[in-house]
């Protein structure tokens, strides 16, 4: 097919196929590449009958007598040259699906797919993409948000490559690996009318947050996790806006009031860009922290491509670790926006 993908077998060729025996096409190649049948008895460790054999079925199977006798050694029919190369790259291929094809990077064509949120994109691209262009010139990145990973069940139907996110979405039989530790913050606009550089205890009647819902309409971790912090001394979120993502949440806390929890390291790069700054939850409140894990499908686990890209992956992701910048302190005179 022009995309490269398998073609489908009839039921005609999946019938005529089935009786087959595959062993007489490595025999006949055996037997051409070594010129007689006791050369290829030797070659396989079977007897010159076997071999013999073999042959004879094969000749009856294809309708041509394949081999004829000159001297001491046999001499391929014009049959058995036409099939002669085709034979060949089909047992190449067999061995090499056997041995496992060798993976080289820098010669490798393949898709790669990533499934993560936008704020691992907006915290690792910077650091992934240059390493991949640079590592895996001929392969191309395609990157699908958890959504799509949630609907496709894509590591498991082979959509999806790899995935990176909490180690409390490694269900069975997904295989993960921890990578980083990541907290969750809280952000606001650098001249939020209420809030100067820390949420006060007192605040949270009043506030109102941005609810993130990544996963299928629903929170994910870092949002069950403020969410926990908060129940268990007794407060609970506000909501004010509903956003599908962090960039979104980003935008919609930096032009409003309402406040907005996000990774850390997503936090610094929306406040590089956006008129946000990170505040500290009250001193009874301790930041939450998500560890974060590389996620993939068994049925990848040996694939050298695939261990290659996860290797890339996780170092991409680990120049990323440190943590959010020092608060810088306000002036809590300072007018803010509204005020007279």
């Amino acid at each position: 097919m022009m995309d490269g993908s398998p073609r489908p077998v009839s039921e005609t060729e999946a019938s005529s196929l089935a009786g087959v025996d595959l062993n007489l096409f490595l025999v006949f190649h055996t037997v051409l590449s070594e010129g007689s049948v006791t050369g290829a008895a030797q070659k396989l460790h079977v007897t010159q009958s076997a071999v013999s054999n073999a042959l004879a079925r094969l000749r009856d199977l294809l309708h041509d007598p394949l081999f004829v006798r000159h001297g001491r050694g046999l001499v391929p029919t014009p049959r058995a040259r036409e099939l002669a190369p085709l034979v060949q790259r089909a047992i190449g291929e067999f061995q090499s699906a056997v041995d496992g094809a060798a993976f080289v990077p820098a010669q490798s064509s393949r898709r790669f797919t990533l499934a993560w949120s936008d704020a691992q994109s907006i915290a690792h691209l910077p650091a992934l993409l240059p390493r991949f262009e640079r590592e895996l010139p001929h392969a191309t990145l395609r990157i699908v948000t958890v959504d799509f990973l949630l609907a496709t069940n894509g590591l498991a139907v082979g959509e999806v490559d790899l995935a990176v996110g909490p180690v409390q979405a490694a269900f069975p039989p997904l295989l993960h690996e921890p990578i980083y530790a990541e907290e969750v913050v809280l952000a606001v606009r650098r001249d939020h009318a209420k809030i100067i550089r820390c949420l006060l205890r007192e605040q949270f009647d009043e506030i109102e947050f941005v609810d993130i819902q990544l996963a299928l309409g629903q929170g994910g971790v870092g949002n069950m996790l403020m969410t926990e912090l908060l129940a268990r001394h007794g407060f609970s979120w506000r909501v004010g806006m509903v956003a599908p993502d962090f960039t979104t949440a980003a935008h919609a806390a930096a032009v409003s009031d309402y406040v907005v929890g996000l990774p850390a390291r997503a936090a610094r790069a929306f406040c590089g860009f956006l008129p946000l700054e990170m505040i500290e939850l009250p001193a009874f409140l301790n930041r939450p922290t998500m560890h974060m894990a590389l996620l993939w499908h068994p049925r990848t686990e040996q694939d050298a491509g695939a261990r290659y890209f996860r290797r890339m992956v996780k170092e991409a992701c680990q120049e990323t670790m440190a943590g959010p910048k020092p608060l810088k302190a306000r002036s809590a005179g300072r007018r803010s926006r509204g005020t007279a």
